[in-house]
């Protein structure tokens, strides 16, 4: 039996993936396993994929807990911007109404 690749080279060997035979210079071993040329650029491209794969999950996750933590800690801190906020406004309504009450009893002019 010939290469599939090199017609005039005899096959050692076949591919497991796509069971075409293969000369030595046509097959890779991979953990004991012989693969083509072809099939050992699909497995590098799948482990790549896969590979990235995975990192885009651990950045979503690590993104997640960073997220969780702003928001436990600006929880508390955005509380006190808020009861800041609103002890401000509520003073500025009350001296706005104690100026009307005076113009109103002629005490302020």
């Amino acid at each position: 039996m010939k290469c599939k690749t090199h017609s005039k080279i005899d096959a050692t060997g076949g591919c497991i993936n796509c069971g075409n035979f293969f000369c030595d210079k046509c097959l890779h071993k991979i953990k004991g396993k012989n693969y083509c040329n072809e099939c050992t650029e699909e497995l590098a491209t799948k482990a790549e994929d896969k590979n990235n794969e995975s990192k885009n999950e651990t950045k979503v996750i690590v993104q997640q807990q960073q997220q969780q933590q702003q928001g436990e800690g600006g929880g508390l801190l955005s509380g006190i911007k808020f009861s800041a906020g609103c002890c401000i406004g509520l003073i500025i309504v009350v001296v706005i109404i104690a100026i009307f009450i005076l113009m109103a009893s002629g005490g302020y002019r």
